[in-house]
This record gives C-alpha cells, sequence and structure tokens, in this order.
C-alpha cells in the first residue's frame, strides 16, 4: 500500500512538470511599450520632468505590406522596400519584470516569446533596443521565439486588421496548457485559444487611442502607467502556483483575473514598489485588495 502511494505521488508530480516550461507570450504594442505619435495627445504617458525618460528609436527598412498583408512588389518583381523612423515610450517596470523571467528562463521554469502583429523585422528592432541592466536585449531573451505578421492567420472576415487576421498561439507550443498570451486587443486570438489570453485592456485604457474628445484624467494614467507592476505580481504568483501544483498555467491565470477582487493597483494608494513587488501599506482600507497571493491560496489549495 505504501508502494503504490509513493508510485502515485511520483506520477502526480510528473504530471505536474510534465509541460515545463511555462510559455508566457508578450504582445508589444500598448502591452510592452506605446508608439510616441504627432499631436498633443501623441504622448500623454510621458514624464513631465522628462519627457525623454523611458524612450527608444528603432530605424529599419522593411518590406511594404498590402491591406490583406501580402507583399508588394515593383513593375520588375523586386520587393517594394521602405524606411521606417519610429519612436516608443516603454511601460515603467518592464526591465525588472524582463529580468524576473530571465531568471525564471535560465531555471528552466519559463520561455519568454513575442507575438506581435508588426513585421518581425521591426518586432526584433524594438526588442533589440530594449536593454536589461545586466547589457542583454529583449531579443537575447526571446532568441528566434520572435513572431510577426507573416505569422497571423487569415480568417476571410472584413473589419479591422484584428477581425481579418488572429494570433494562432499553436505556433508557440502545440499543447496550449501551458501557454498564455498577454495581449491588449481583445478578440485577436481564435475563439478556441480565448482561455490562454491574459487581457491588459479590459483593465487598462490606453490614452494613445482614446478619442480627442475624451477627457484623460489622472486616475486613468496612472493605471496604464502602472499596469506592468499589475502584470508582474500577476505572472510571480501564477508562475510559482503552476510549479507547486498539477494545474495550467492557463487556468492559474484565468482564475486569478477573473477573481473580481483583483483590480489594478496605483503607486498613490499607500503602497510601494519594491523591485516590481507590492509592500501594503498600514490601511488596508486605503489600499485596495490584499494581494493576489493571499486570494489564491484559498483557490488553488
Amino acid at each position: 500500500m505504501v508502494r503504490l502511494l509513493v508510485v502515485f505521488i511520483f506520477i502526480s508530480i510528473q504530471g505536474a512538470f510534465a509541460t515545463l516550461p511555462i510559455d508566457i507570450v508578450f504582445d508589444i504594442d500598448q502591452t510592452i511599450l506605446t508608439r510616441i505619435q504627432q499631436g498633443p495627445k501623441g504622448d500623454l504617458l510621458a514624464d513631465p520632468l522628462n519627457s525623454s525618460k523611458g524612450t527608444l528609436s528603432i530605424a529599419y527598412k522593411d518590406q511594404a505590406l498590402d491591406i490583406q498583408n501580402n507583399p508588394v512588389f515593383d513593375l520588375m518583381g523586386g520587393p517594394v522596400m521602405v524606411e521606417q523612423n519610429e519612436r516608443y515610450r516603454i511601460y515603467e517596470g518592464l526591465e525588472s519584470l524582463m529580468r524576473r523571467l530571465k531568471s525564471e528562463q535560465a531555471l528552466g521554469h519559463v520561455r519568454v516569446s513575442f507575438y506581435s502583429g508588426g513585421s518581425v523585422t521591426r518586432n526584433k528592432a524594438i526588442l533589440s533596443a530594449i536593454k536589461l541592466s545586466d547589457g542583454s536585449s529583449l531579443i537575447d531573451l526571446a532568441g528566434s521565439r520572435v513572431f510577426g505578421r507573416t505569422d497571423l492567420v487569415p480568417t476571410g472576415k472584413e473589419g479591422r486588421f484584428s477581425e481579418r487576421f488572429k494570433k494562432d498561439l499553436t505556433k508557440i507550443n502545440p499543447v496550449l496548457d501551458d501557454v498564455v498570451l498577454i495581449e491588449d486587443v481583445k478578440g485577436f486570438a481564435s475563439d478556441s485559444q480565448l482561455g490562454n489570453i491574459l487581457w491588459m485592456d479590459d483593465r487598462f485604457p490606453y490614452p494613445e487611442r482614446l478619442r480627442s474628445t475624451t477627457i484623460v484624467t489622472p486616475e486613468i494614467l496612472t493605471r496604464e502607467r502602472n499596469k506592468i507592476y499589475w502584470l508582474t505580481d500577476i505572472l510571480d504568483e501564477a508562475i510559482k502556483k503552476r510549479l507547486g501544483s498539477n494545474l495550467s498555467f492557463s487556468n492559474i491565470v484565468q482564475i486569478i483575473t477573473r477573481n473580481n477582487q483583483i483590480t489594478p493597483f496605483s503607486r498613490d494608494q499607500n503602497r510601494r514598489f519594491e523591485d516590481g513587488k507590492i509592500m501594503l501599506g498600514q490601511d488596508e482600507s486605503k489600499c485596495g485588495p490584499i494581494r493576489v497571493a493571499n486570494i489564491l491560496s484559498g483557490l488553488l489549495k
């Protein structure tokens, strides 16, 4: 009987770790950074005391694509190349989050990928320009796991870009239990993969796409600036729970994000941050919800 129990425990442990590493897939635009546009609302997230803080510029050549995502060629059959010069603002806390994931990746716990509707050339230019404190870049972290416009699946439908094309997470891993895409555009994945999405947009309106008549309040700006800290806390707890349970990573993330007590937090609500981790202030009633771990303890035990 004891031997059978030991075998059962061994098999259970094997099952819990069988699909590691966890695949954490990041969208790029409005998820880890936002493009700086011209005009009065083109850079609302800028630090008023230092507008260049957290910005990067990239220049690259890329082949032009038509509205159906097909490459454009000239009359001689050669590719039509377009020079691009773009500026972006990186969300606060991203470097800290990526350093944490780099450590987890080195342990074999996670695998970081990027999947954006931009071209692979552009995506790689952006990731090469985002540096970590150790001198490495996000392209070093992702390696060959950078997916772009040519990896999208056409739906045959009319409408917005995200309605005409979808991201297919089986390109990352055909077994989706431990695959999660962090994405700001709701519906930018097939219906069968909605359980593998951590939606950013449901909780954080992005000012750069707000209508000109919309009043951008300080609360909206604060929530947008701090969303990587919220994401860091979610991922920290989800990874920890996945390593200690037989629940899939996608299920754990859904449990966290579906719980109504989990809300975006602000640096101004008696909370302070230490390398991306939340430290609660003394007045819990003003702090909002207790840390994700406390809620999960009752759900996942």
